[in-house]
Formats: C-alpha cells, sequence, structure tokens
C-alpha cells in the first residue's frame, strides 16, 4: 500500500445518515483515519478496525498454515487476494447503486484494475476466480430481497477512550427467514405433536442488516467482532438500532440450480 493521504467519500446515502468527513492513510497493512476541527484545527486519529483486530488476536489457524504451505510466496499470494476483494467489493458496491452489472465487460474492467495496480496478475486467472463470486453475491442479494442504505461508507466510534473507524460494505434491509412458533397448530396427530399443539414453521421478518462480503472461504473468528465495532459505530452516530449483523460468503452455484 501507499502512503497516501484520501480524503474519504461516501457516495450512496439515501437517508442522509450521519456519516463523519475523515481522511485515510495508508502504511503497508495498517490503515487510519483522522478527522480535523474546522474551528480549532484539532486532528483526531482513528486506527482501523482491522488493525486494531490485527494487534489483539491471533492469527488463524487458516493463515498459519497458508504461511508453512507457500514460505515466501504467502505475501505474493496474500496481496494478490487482497486486490482481487478490492475488485470484488468495487463490482457489488456498483451494482448495489444501481441494480445492474454489464458482464459482457467486466472482462475488460479487470485488465484496467490490474494494470492500475502496476501488477502481473493473470486477467483469465481472475476471471475464473471473480466472477463466480461475485455471481454468488449478486444471488444472496436477489434471494434476501436487499435494500441498500449505505454501501462502502466509513464509519467511527469515539467515546473518548476507544476510538476506531473502518469501511462498512453495505447496510441493508433484507428479507430473513426464522424458524419459531409463530402461530401455526398440527392439524392432526403427527410425529412431532398432536393435534393443537403449536407447530414450529418458518417466517419472513424484514430487518436492518450489517452485511460484510467476504471474497475468502476460511472461517475466521475476527470477522464477526469487525462487524459488531462496525455496528457500534453506526449506532453511536446515526441513531438507528440493526437488527442483525450478516457476514455473506461465496457460494458455488452450479449451472442448473
Amino acid at each position: 500500500m501507499s502512503k497516501e493521504i484520501i480524503e474519504v467519500i461516501n457516495n450512496f446515502n439515501p437517508k442522509n445518515l450521519n456519516l463523519p468527513n475523515l481522511y485515510r492513510w495508508d502504511d503497508k497493512f495498517k490503515r487510519y483515519y483522522f478527522e480535523i476541527d474546522n474551528v480549532t484545527d484539532e486532528v483526531t486519529f482513528y486506527p482501523s478496525v482491522t488493525t486494531i483486530l490485527s494487534k489483539v488476536l491471533p492469527e488463524s489457524e487458516f493463515l498459519s498454515m497458508k504461511k508453512t504451505e507457500l514460505g515466501k510466496e504467502y505475501w505474493t499470494w496474500m496481496n494478490e487476494l487482497a486486490s482481487q476483494g478490492t475488485f470484488i467489493h468495487q463490482e457489488l458496491a456498483g451494482f448495489f447503486e444501481t441494480g445492474t452489472i454489464d458482464f459482457t465487460t467486466i472482462q475488460d474492467r479487470i485488465k484496467n484494475y490490474i494494470l492500475e495496480s502496476k501488477q502481473q496478475y493473470s486477467v483469465s486467472s481472475w476471471c475464473r476466480v471473480v466472477l463466480p463470486k461475485i455471481i454468488s453475491f449478486i444471488k444472496f442479494a436477489e434471494e434476501c430481497n436487499v435494500e441498500p442504505i449505505l454501501i462502502e461508507s466509513t464509519v467511527k466510534f469515539n467515546d473518548d477512550n476507544l476510538k476506531w473507524a473502518g469501511t462498512i460494505d453495505l447496510l441493508a434491509y433484507i428479507d430473513i427467514n426464522k424458524k419459531g412458533f409463530w402461530g401455526d397448530v398440527y392439524k392432526s396427530d403427527a410425529t412431532h405433536g398432536k393435534k393443537g399443539d403449536p407447530k414450529e414453521s418458518t417466517k419472513v421478518f424484514r430487518e436492518l442488516c450489517l452485511i460484510d462480503f467476504k471474497s475468502g472461504t476460511a472461517d475466521i473468528d475476527s470477522y464477526a467482532m469487525q462487524l459488531q465495532m462496525y455496528k457500534l459505530a453506526i449506532e453511536q452516530n446515526m441513531n438507528i438500532q440493526i437488527d442483525n449483523i450478516v457476514n455473506v460468503k461465496p457460494k458455488e452455484y452450479k449451472s442448473g440450480n
């Protein structure tokens, strides 16, 4: 990563939620945000959520195994995965904002993205990797009837003693299927109950969810902690209550399903 200072731009905010005016500074695998008080010129720094968690949590077993397996090539592998993840997030942000995605030109977008990154990645290899993941996330959006509220938006938390900031993937209303006893009863005697007994069934709830898209497939405990920290930041500054946090990983959808 470069050591450039970038002004954070939040483009999608139809409900005009209270988003901070922040700047971002990247240094290798660390990221920091800061804001400047327009009156006093006082600068307040916020370490990123991922930077904090990388300092306090042990490395996942999956990543430790990959380090041993790949040796010196580990960071090359990690950098390419990170680049693929960034590209996927950019494509999804455009999809959630416009409701469409042009797959006929996505190979050109991949090629241009790789050229801009000044890396020698394989365009054909990226197509094989990123396209199924993007399609999987779009399938999730269709199945859950996603209604975006914030897309790729940066939030902050500040209670004087603790400070952090980070960029959320998506805040949205979605349909969630929940099993429970919602008033249905058995109409006749059955294996799990007698006639008139409460019957477990599935009901669809519309909930406000904080959603993170993970382009990898490893299960890492820090994902849930990351979303909980974003949730605290949103609820502190925007006077809204988030019903659920959701991590979405790519799922393989075979042809014909």
